[in-house]
């Protein structure tokens, strides 16, 4: 349990108790802090669906909770993800060489390349949390909100275990040898299927086809940075989960779309 109570503290603001210890038996456990991630953002939902809306003119309500569950999602992580993201649109969109790419990642600073490329990927993300947001009160199909954060963590998993790492020695390097993404993988079947069976049977098709596109975005992402860098670093990997988690995400709205009347 001190590998669970690391990812969770590892992963999200939630001060949790752990020891240095439980970092290295901590990935296995990434997809159930993805759970964690995914419930503040599914009550926000929820909660939110119960404001009654009109028809008149101003702001469409249904941005209203959209919004409000992009800021719990990006709080309760910390902005940790959206961070790597950014980091890893500067170097790897600059137009220099690859050591110069690598000194640009160190480089706390933000870029016109990682600013831009952060508010597209909230503006996509947004976008697709409003396709929950404009479910019906109680609607079971909120619920596929907790697929995303569970798939995006699992993702850096396997990158930690296949992508080469940036740097020698470190929490990365530590966190790479550890990695267990088949364990991981599998834990992550078990609850997204368990959490589609719970939504709807009929979900079952869509959530897989959702799963399986965010894979190869994924799969895109973490290749793409591994050759502009020689290697994944700590960023990389956050970038890799982030933009498997939105794909994920978007797939699953889109889902949604094509089922409402």
């Amino acid at each position: 349990m001190k590998g669970l109570a690391a990812a969770i503290r590892f992963l999200t603001i939630i001060p949790v108790p752990s020891g240095s210890a439980g970092r290295l038996t901590m990935t296995p456990w990434f997809p159930v802090a993805g759970v964690v991630v995914g419930l503040p953002v599914l009550a926000t939902l929820a909660l939110s669906g119960l404001i009654p809306r009109s028809e008149g003119g101003g702001i469409p309500l249904v941005f209203l909770p959209a919004v409000g569950a992009l800021l719990v999602w990006t709080a309760i992580t910390g902005g940790l993800h959206e961070d790597g993201w950014a980091d890893c649109a500067d170097a790897a969109l600059a137009p220099v060489d690859q050591d110069r790419r690598r000194e640009i990642l160190k480089d706390p600073r933000v870029g016109v390349h990682g600013a831009t490329a952060l508010i597209l990927l909230l503006l996509v993300r947004f976008s697709a949390l409003a396709s929950f947001a404009a479910l019906p009160p109680g609607a079971r199909e909120l619920g596929l909100i907790l697929v995303p954060p569970m798939v995006g963590r699992t993702a850096m998993v396997i990158s930690l275990r296949a992508a080469e790492p940036l740097t020698a020695g470190g929490l990365g390097t530590a966190l790479a040898a550890g990695a267990r993404p088949g364990l991981a993988s599998v834990l992550t079947l078990v609850m997204v299927t368990g959490t589609v069976m719970w939504v709807g049977p009929h979900w079952l098709g869509p959530a897989a086809l959702a799963v399986a596109g965010a894979a190869f975005v994924g799969l895109g992402i973490a290749l793409f940075l591994s050759r502009r860098f020689g290697g994944l670093s700590g960023d990389g990997h956050g970038a890799t989960g982030i933009g498997t988690e939105t794909a994920t995400l978007v797939g699953l709205a889109l889902a949604l779309g094509g089922a409402a009347p």
